[in-house]
């Protein structure tokens, strides 16, 4: 079912501009008032603080940037459901949960009520950001687009501005609460006059309903819209709810724009962040009055409006004529000129913003710089918003909910360092450092996606798909085979541009090296005779061929590599009192954030080592990460200030997280299935008893030397294990040995068809942007790794939980010596210990029975072992808080803690070991994309541990952890051995 010809007039391309234009204003005034909440707050927060009774720099910060955090977060749920049910519904449900969330922020009593209800008022508020681009490129076709685009774009940008001008005076004449009561009203009308204009403008739906009353007038099931996905509601929610994290990270040309859009959006609210302290300090002007300088930064973006409106149609126009194209059949790259002007004028407003501040000349000048910069950001945010939904306008909102994550971090992110980089450079240095930086990336950008860009969208499935219809830049019609078998993400759909006739071709996909069910690789002759394999199953250079001992020796060098960076994510938790005496900075949060940022760079790095460890192979990758790591935790010893630590514990982790995923992959590639459950258990064990072994030795170290001697003395052991291992750590990796094999071949031979199975012919930077997105393609497209993502994402929280709490139960409660605490960290280590010699013991052996009994092996027999770790754990967090709680004798504290750890560790190695079985070939790409989430929960549950102890104390707060844990942990076995194999099935990554 289709559009009645070329001027149908249901077709929202064909609507009465009246009827365009109207739409366009009440879209941009849905997506104003988020805008203008997003930063509202910022001249209050003095106000606030007052109010709220914190002080704390980096906590009002965190207060107006975790709406914006939010914006990263919404749009990847609203966007693609846009895109199912219509721009319409989703617009008004997420413009309603913002406006209440946003009217419950001005009755917040404390920092954490107001952290959350901005929180879910900026999810809400995230809708129209993203949903109000997809509106606009449903009704406009590409030679109208830019202005449209231009005025909504302005909106975004300009409501940061509008926001802190109203509210500057609103928290001198009334309270600061009413900057939330006035937004929640304003949104309020806005949603009323919606309920009766809004229309639904998605062609899909708009299609999908023609077809259901076309289904019911003739009671043919088959007729359906272009684009429809066939199946059940939760496969097609999954499929839609997928597409933002497979543009993001499969799309090249998405995630280029996004990066680039990132540091712009970031400068952006730096500035509007660090304004009022502008005004306040060096001017000595009062909110009000300093909140009209906001104004300079409004002209700015209405100026980089006014270029855009003027010139992106005409440009478009001008170049598609020039190039023989008819007006409007352009290609999307005609948009990227003006981008030139905008990294010019960008960072000379910075220039001038940041020097006439430093020297606090006339307040002329410092506006000037704001208004240049603004309007740079401002021509570079729109041109680029418009490219996007050129290559991809069937997909405008999901392309858009992209791009918004990335900037949104920025958003968030940029104001937090805001205060210590004018503290450290000062105005001028400080905004002539983003200057050179906006230089490096802005001014080459243009003329990268001017001359790269078509070719790089050539690349995509997914650019410039539409239903055909008037006015359409493309006649494409997605029409589905008759295999219903087929992922619609595996069609790309062609048109023969003489007959318009559809053609349809199932994607080149390349086949990875087929493992076998014992788990050795099955890398035969293929389609020719030049396929590079092992000499039959008994090839002695196959690692799984290895000699025993040969194996178990870099077992236990892998091990100690991977044992060097847990110890060194926890070893300064109880030295963190004499951290602060030193640095001068008792903030809780800032001290807990020097502990976590590790961990959160745990959740980074494999991202990319661990793709990369599947094409350089396991050795080089592993030897560099630890280098790294080895560096960077040395100069934490030097560290000065909290910045240097943060920084440096950062850059650390990065490189500390290699072994953890890579140590997982050289196991796989050493070990069989049969044999792999006590090799993965000793590994798992150093990765949850490294942060235990830490505490005990830094206790007594921090008390007798320094705190300084826990990185030096861990930076000593680890280059020890650097140099064991440059002389025994050998290759593990097959495609690499194979690769290696082929190489001497070609050598020997001349003939350069040899290659190895599974390898293609591509260009470096091709092969490479393979590697690096398979993680995120696991993680965002295979259901097995996300659920199970998911569940270790609780359990490596509860572990930090209690790391990280440790030292005040033993100090405060029951007054005991930083050293003598540090020794209660044994129980811990030995509730891992008792869990991995549970899994050693077992759970090769429950595999190799059920293989038997069930006729053939499955990662799902490695499931069983999961129940009494499931059970173990929430009971021995209830013993541990209750007995903590009452100051009971210390045994039964530490007995609590070794069951909850016992089973804390059979869970952890099960999953990894059910992860690392059903993803052999690419399992360090599997366990990077688990590390991911599990690491972002290592960073954030400790934050938050003190307010909930505080709050429920010991025993209801560890009662509500084990609750949760109940209701995630108990089920997860069942479900996993039930509907495992199903769900691996649907796999093309998955062992065979």
């Amino acid at each position: 079912v289709n559009w009645d010809g070329p001027d149908d007039p249901e077709n929202p391309r064909n609507w009465r501009p009246s009827a365009k234009w109207s739409l366009t204003v009440l879209v941009s005034f849905y997506t104003l008032v988020p805008a203008i909440a997003s930063s509202m707050v910022a001249p209050a927060m003095s106000y606030v603080a007052t109010d709220i009774n914190d002080n704390a720099s980096v906590d009002l910060h965190m207060i107006m940037t975790i709406f914006v955090l939010a914006f990263a977060i919404g749009p990847f749920a609203l966007a693609p459901l846009s895109e199912f049910y219509g721009r319409a519904v989703v617009l008004q449900a997420a413009n309603t949960f913002f406006c209440i969330f946003n009217l419950l922020c001005g009755f917040a009593r404390t920092k954490e009520q107001l952290m959350v209800f901005r929180f879910f008022a900026g999810l809400g508020g995230s809708g129209p950001l993203v949903i109000g681009g997809g509106v606009l490129a449903d009704l406009f076709s590409d030679n109208q687009r830019g202005i449209a685009m231009s005025m909504f774009t302005l909106v975004v940008l300009l409501g940061p501005c509008i926001g802190p001008l109203a509210a500057g005076f609103m928290v001198q004449a009334i309270s600061w609460r009413w900057t939330f009561f006035a937004v929640s009203i304003m949104d309020a009308v806005i949603q009323g006059i919606g309920a009766f204009a809004l229309s639904e403008t998605y062609a899909p739906v708009l299609l999908g309903r023609r077809a259901k009353l076309l289904r019911n007038a003739t009671g043919n099931q088959r007729l359906r819209a272009p684009g429809t996905i066939a199946g059940p509601l939760v496969a097609r929610l999954w499929t839609i709810v997928a597409r933002p994290f497979l543009l993001l990270f499969t799309q090249p040309i998405v995630f280029i724009l996004a990066i680039y859009l990132t540091f712009v959006y970031g400068l952006s609210y730096l500035v509007i962040a660090s304004f009022p302290a502008l005004w306040r300090e060096r001017y000595s002007e009062t909110a009000g009055i300093g909140g009209l300088n906001y104004i300079s930064v409004g002209l700015g973006f209405a100026l980089g409006t006014g270029v855009a409106a003027l010139f992106l149609d005409r440009t478009y126009v001008a170049l598609s004529k020039s190039r023989g194209k008819p007006a409007g059949t352009g290609r999307p790259e005609f948009r990227i000129p003006l981008m030139v002007p905008a990294s010019v004028v960008l960072p000379i407003g910075l220039v001038i913003y940041g020097w006439s501040a430093e020297h606090a000349t006339h307040w002329v000048w410092p506006n000037l710089g704001a208004m240049l910069l603004s309007s740079g950001i401002s021509l570079s945010f729109q041109v680029i918003t418009v490219y996007v939904v050129d290559c991809y306008q069937l997909y405008a909102a999901s392309a858009l909910a992209s791009i918004t994550f990335i900037r949104s971090l920025a958003g968030f992110g940029f104001p937090l360092f805001a205060t210590s980089l004018y503290d450290a450079l000062g105005y001028g240095w400080g905004n002539t450092l983003l200057a050179l930086v906006a230089v490096v990336i802005g001014v080459p950008a243009p003329f990268v996606f001017w001359t790269h860009g078509e070719k790089i969208r050539a690349r995509t499935t997914m650019s410039s798909a539409r239903p055909s219809d008037a006015g359409s830049d493309s006649t494409e019609v997605v029409v589905l085979p008759s295999d219903d078998n087929v992922d619609i993400s595996d069609i790309r759909v062609d048109i023969d541009e003489p007959t318009g006739q559809p053609a349809v071709n199932r994607a080149t996909t390349t086949t990875p090296p087929a493992v076998d069910d014992d788990g050795k690789a099955a890398l035969g002759i293929e389609e020719d005779k030049l396929v590079v394999a092992w000499d039959g199953p008994e090839d002695p250079e196959n690692p799984r061929n290895w000699k025993a001992s040969a194996k178990w020796t870099m077992m236990v060098i892998v091990s100690l590599y991977t044992l060097v960076s847990p110890i060194a994510s926890s070893m300064v938790a109880p030295a963190l009192s004499s951290v602060a005496v030193d640095i001068k900075d008792y903030v809780i949060i800032d001290l807990d954030i020097i502990m976590t940022i590790f961990i959160l760079a745990y959740a980074i790095g494999p991202f990319l080592l661990a793709p990369l460890s599947e094409f350089y192979g396991r050795v080089p990758v592993l030897q560099v990460s630890n280098a790294i790591f080895c560096v960077f935790n040395l100069l934490c010893g030097f560290a000065q200030n909290k910045e240097q630590l943060m920084a440096f514990r950062f850059l650390a982790g990065l490189g500390g997280s290699g072994p953890l995923v890579i140590g997982g992959g050289v196991l796989t590639d050493l070990f069989v299935a049969k044999e792999r459950g006590l090799a993965m258990a000793m590994f798992t064990l150093v990765v949850v008893l490294g942060p235990c072994v830490g505490p005990i030795a830094a206790g007594f170290m921090a008390q007798t030397i320094s705190w300084r001697w826990i990185f030096y003395v861990v930076s000593i052991f680890d280059a020890i294990i650097q140099v064991a291992g440059a002389v025994w750590l050998r290759e593990t990796y097959e495609p690499v040995l194979l690769e290696r094999r082929a190489k001497v071949v070609r050598k020997q031979t001349g003939n350069d068809r040899v290659h190895v199975a599974g390898t293609g012919h591509a260009s470096l930077m091709s092969k490479l942007w393979t590697n690096i997105e398979r993680p995120f393609l696991l993680l965002f497209t295979q259901p097995i790794v996300l659920v199970m993502a998911i569940y270790m994402t609780y359990l490596y929280g509860l572990m930090y939980i209690v790391i990280a709490t440790f030292p005040d139960i033993w100090t405060y409660t029951y007054g005991e010596s930083i050293g003598i605490g540090g020794v209660n960290y044994v129980s811990i280590g030995l509730g891992f210990i008792l869990g991995t010699a549970t899994i050693g013991a077992l759970i090769d052996r429950i595999y190799v029975s059920l293989s038997k009994s069930r006729g053939g092996a499955r990662p799902e027999f490695r499931i069983p072992l999961m129940v009494p770790g499931s059970i173990l754990l929430p009971v021995g967090l209830v013993i541990y808080g209750w007995t903590a709680d009452r100051a009971v004798h210390w045994f039964w504290p530490n007995f609590g803690i070794l069951l909850f750890s016992a089973g804390l560790n059979i869970d952890f190695q099960c999953i990894t070991i059910y992860v690392v079985d059903s993803y052999q070939l690419y399992s360090a790409s599997a366990l990077a994309a688990i590390t991911f989430l599990r690491s972002v929960a290592g960073f954030g549950f400790p934050l938050f541990a003190e307010n909930l102890y505080d709050t429920l104390h010991y025993g209801w707060g560890n009662t509500l952890l084990a609750l949760v844990a109940v209701v995630i942990g108990i089920p997860s076995p069942f479900i996993f051995w039930a509907y495992g194999e199903r769900l691996r099935s649907k796999s093309k990554f998955a062992a065979n």
